[in-house]
């Protein structure tokens, strides 16, 4: 049997998916289960999550069972586990990892990209951390906006980082720009919740709310000065992922509609 989870990161809504004992699925997406299961599991993936975003290497992983995948996937896979945290490979250099590990001639990069783009359990095997040649963001399912932020928040220095078509410094001004308006309009519904919450501390919406705004506005990928930043439009290329649909502006609404009733 398959139970799911959802857990509000971030970067957006992520279903963990379990089979009772292990996780096998993590993903980012805004479903969320009407159910949530109290297993174990899930509440050592939350901890996990939570020290993550918190800015922190998590202590401990919970166990990972992935089904259907073949010896070439697990393979590629298990280096992407020896990826230290704040660290980056890129595809041709797992390539020639993999070359020496299973005594082969040659091994394209493509292949690693194919196998990494198939990874089930998104960030506790760290696909984000691999890279294309010179900085390319290149090959990560859940968008390049999302993979550099999660890279920002390890610690990896991602000044050159850049999108094809993209020059680094546009696209740092576009990240910039959405944290700027993010965080102004966190602030505002944060105290707004703080405030209902005092008059309605059993409120189970408020309190989940409340706890999603936390991780938000606590986590270390927002704690930047943008003060200085301009306003401006958001690249078409961008438009997509983290910066437009990744589940926090609909918390936002969901809430806003919610404190609107109680007023």
């Amino acid at each position: 049997m398959e139970y799911t989870y959802h857990y509000p990161s971030p970067l957006g809504g992520i279903t963990l998916t379990s089979d009772g004992a292990a996780v096998t699925g993590l993903r980012f997406e805004e479903s969320c289960p009407a159910a949530q299961p109290e297993l174990p599991v899930f509440a050592a993936a939350e901890r996990w999550l939570d020290e993550y975003f918190g800015g922190r290497v998590p202590e401990k992983t919970p166990p990972i069972r992935v089904t259907n995948a073949t010896p070439f996937q697990r393979a590629v896979w298990d280096l992407l586990l020896e990826i230290p945290y704040g660290e980056t490979a890129t595809y041709g250099e797992i390539a020639r990892r993999l070359e020496k590990r299973l005594g082969v001639r040659r091994m394209s990069a493509q292949a690693v990209g194919n196998a990494v783009g198939r990874n089930p359990v998104a960030l506790m095997i760290p696909c984000h951390r691999v890279m294309g040649a010179h900085g390319n963001l290149t090959g990560y399912g859940y968008g390049a906006d999302r993979k550099l932020l999660l890279l920002r928040l390890e610690g990896v220095a991602t000044e050159g980082f850049y999108l094809p078509g993209l020059s680094a410094p546009e696209l740092e001004k576009a990240l910039r720009q959405a944290q700027i308006k993010r965080i102004a309009a966190y602030e505002d519904l944060m105290r707004e919740t703080t405030a209902l919450l005092q008059n309605a501390p059993n409120d189970a919406r408020l309190r989940e709310g409340m706890r999603a705004l936390e991780i938000y506005y606590g986590s270390a990928v927002w704690k930047q000065d943008f003060a200085d930043d301009e306003a401006g439009l958001l690249p078409a290329d961008l438009k997509r992922g983290v910066l437009s649909e990744d589940g926090l502006y609909d918390l936002m609404e969901e809430y806003g509609q919610l404190l609107r009733e109680k007023q």
